[in-house]
């Protein structure tokens, strides 16, 4: 079910990827603070805050085409052109 809705979705790959990792490390922490009522440690913390701001950047970055080389530009257009 997951794979259906992940290839019928009109977002890239990347994007619905970053953001499913992120939503699931907050859901994770938040089911283990209520079952455990244990707080994540700091390093647990760093980390997501890494996933999380991982997550922001793989979606709202728009790498501009005309800093890219030559050969890469013609795949980057043929990606993100619509089938």
């Amino acid at each position: 079910m997951y794979g259906l809705f992940l290839n019928i979705a009109p977002v890239e790959f990347a994007t619905s990827t970053g953001i499913y990792l992120a939503s699931l490390f907050i859901s994770f922490q938040i089911v283990h603070y209520i079952f455990f009522r244990r707080v994540p440690s700091f390093g647990v913390l760093l980390g997501g805050t890494f996933i999380v701001a991982g997550a922001v950047i793989i979606y709202f970055w728009k790498w501009p085409t005309c800093l890219m080389p030559n050969q890469f530009q013609a795949m980057a257009e043929f990606v993100r052109s619509p089938r």
